[in-house]
């Protein structure tokens, strides 16, 4: 058996590969093993992608305040000179001249629709940059257990061998073993010793995966403490389906749905505005106006009202409503068709979740008989009733059977974790 091989197969089943090795082993362990909230909590204080997302949002909102303003009285002080043909001289020409709106049939509710509908997208980015960390986090803590599993069996085999070694180099001398059970052991312990350190590295590497996603700095890593978790809870085949169909009863409520909503409230704004390019603007305006010096000032108030109309051509402004007319309709079958596929995605977890399920009980079946053999089998050869190779094939089979139940076990979480994010990621806390 290639355990090298065995380990590179797991790790890349539970996405792990590619990450840089950072090993610290004189680092200090902190005293409190932290859970995934806390995780995640440390992670979101440092995230740049939600510092970005929450200055996009707050931008978004001072424009949309500032649109409001638009519909308020503008009070306008203008002074300047004028020249006079029939005076022969320069005069001095002074206004101050407020006006307003009267009625523009929608045309700055349709602004502010605008602007209301880039909040609402950008509070949806936010929320889907939060979204996208929660899954993230979650997928490397998930990883991270099951680094641990492996680095414990790892540990476990290499006791083993040492044992052996130990119990069989002693039975040499006595002349009981051949030398050749001798060396094989070694090249066993040796194998066992190559996997420890292989299955150190990942655990490292995800470690430290983990840490500097906590950090906003990494020149700080090295004094940072390595940090512990808190073990995953052991769930019973009854529990876990009782949380796949309690999911199955949530809708999904994701920032895809939000944005999408968004979009369309944009597209109903741009046709709320086409509606009221139909009816004229109509405005009023009061001048208080004066020529010559300042003082002494011979004001003249002016008062009018004005009336601004474009005139669209009729088929024009039809064909830009029925354009977004249909925009409106994809963008509500994109809404239709969202829910659905997550809703799928749903019941398509539950489904592999049930088959995932069904293989644990018979891997844990399986490794309850092989522990029986082994110890049979070392019972028998010790005796000298059976062969080393009987032995540590055994062996390497209860091991492989172990790998398996790990990468089972980490397969059933990342599953839920794709159950959870399909109902947009407010559900993962409940896995931890």
């Amino acid at each position: 058996m290639k355990w090298p091989h065995k380990v590179r197969v797991f790790f890349f089943l539970i996405c792990c590969q590619g990450f840089p090795v950072y090993a610290d082993t004189a680092q200090p362990q902190p005293s409190t093993p932290l859970d995934f909230s806390a995780v995640l909590q440390k992670v979101r204080a440092v995230s740049y992608s939600l510092q970005r997302s929450q200055q996009l949002v707050e931008a978004a909102q001072a424009s949309h305040a500032a649109t409001g303003l638009q519909d308020f009285p503008a009070l306008q002080l203008s002074n300047g000179l004028a020249y006079q043909q029939s005076v022969g001289k320069l005069r001095q020409q002074h206004a101050l001249a407020l006006s307003a709106t009267l009625w523009d049939f929608g045309r700055q509710q349709a602004q502010e629709l605008r602007a209301q509908a880039q909040v609402e997208l950008s509070e949806a980015q936010l929320s889907e940059q939060d979204e996208v960390l929660r899954a993230k986090t979650a997928r490397y803590y998930v990883a991270l257990h099951a680094a641990e599993r492996i680095l414990a069996l790892a540990e476990e085999q290499l006791r083993n061998a040492q044992s052996k070694l130990q119990t069989v180099n002693a039975a040499y001398r006595r002349g009981e073993r051949p030398q050749t059970d001798v060396v094989k052991l070694k090249v066993e312990e040796g194998r066992a010793q190559l996997f420890l350190s292989r299955s150190q590295d990942e655990h490292a590497a995800l470690s430290a995966q983990l840490l500097l996603s906590t950090l906003a700095d990494s020149t700080s890593f090295n004094a940072q403490p390595r940090l512990r978790f808190k073990p995953l809870p052991e769930r019973a085949v009854a529990q876990w389906s009782e949380l796949f169909v309690g999911w199955e009863k949530h809708v999904p409520e994701s920032a895809s749905f939000l944005k999408i909503v968004a979009n369309e409230k944009a597209v109903q704004a741009e046709l709320h505005s086409i509606d009221a390019e139909r009816f004229p603007t109509i405005g009023s305006t009061a001048a208080l106006q004066a020529n010559g010096s300042l003082l002494p000032i011979k004001p003249d108030f002016l008062a009018q009202l004005n009336l601004q109309y474009s005139i669209p051509l009729t088929s024009q402004r039809n064909m830009r409503r029925s354009a977004l007319l249909a925009r409106v309709k994809e963008i509500q079958l994109n809404l239709t068709e969202e829910n659905k596929n997550r809703r799928d995605k749903v019941v398509q977890s539950r489904i592999r979740a049930q088959g995932v399920l069904r293989t644990l009980d018979l891997q844990r079946a399986q490794i309850e008989t092989l522990l029986e053999y082994q110890k049979l089998i070392r019972n028998r050869y010790f005796a000298g009733r059976a062969t080393l190779l009987e032995l540590t094939t055994t062996e390497d089979d209860l091991l492989a059977q172990r790998l398996e139940l790990a990468r089972l076990q980490s397969n059933l979480y990342l599953i839920a974790l794709d159950a959870a994010d399909a109902l947009g990621g407010k559900h993962i806390e409940e896995l931890f």
